[in-house]
């Protein structure tokens, strides 16, 4: 047999001959095991990391890999490119002829940078014992951290807690309004 297909076998004695039809049937190789380049991974939310596999031996029959999540709400594959779908953790399995190899993917939340901090009033005047109230607002608006932090050149003339400004005495004092390093 030298490879897959039919060949018919002839013998022959002066004028008399006899066939024989003979299949050959290809040569199976069994997948042993599969392999991926990594166990762990991790990804922002909307990025990827692609999966290489191996199949072993590398002469199997079956070379086709399926791929799968655990949770596609989480970490989606296509053909071994893992996108991060939401934070959270998700497994990738590769199967290929009864064999799996799996790689734990860790999805991050995506962080989107403070770039700027305004507040709603750039001056203000208020008597002993008054008080007024800032807004501040971060940009963008979909930024990771919001949280603001408040505080006061001179709390001996202005005091602050969350955005309200009590005057102490009479003076100047910057209120100031952070958040991201803005």
């Amino acid at each position: 047999a030298l490879k897959a297909g039919k060949a018919t076998i002839i013998a022959s004695c002066g004028d008399k001959a006899a066939t024989c039809e003979v299949t050959v049937k290809a040569k199976v190789t069994s997948v042993t095991a599969i392999t991926l380049d990594k166990t762990t991974a991790e990804i922002i939310e909307g990025e990827t990391v692609t999966l290489t596999a191996t199949v072993i031996p590398s002469d199997a029959t079956d070379q086709t890999i399926v791929w799968t999540s655990s949770d596609e709400s989480v970490a989606k594959v296509i053909s071994g490119v893992v996108i991060g779908v939401k934070a959270g953790k998700a497994t990738i399995i590769a199967s290929c002829g009864g064999k799996v190899a799996t790689c734990e993917v860790t999805v991050k939340p995506k962080t989107v940078s403070v770039t700027a901090v305004t507040l709603d009033k750039t001056t203000a005047e208020i008597l002993e014992g008054e008080t007024v109230t800032l807004a501040a607002t971060v940009n963008p608006s979909d930024a990771t951290d919001q949280t603001i932090v408040w505080t006061s050149s001179d709390e001996s003339v202005a005091k602050v807690i969350s955005g309200v400004v009590i005057g102490v005495k009479a003076g100047k004092a910057t209120i100031i309004a952070s958040c991201g390093g803005k």
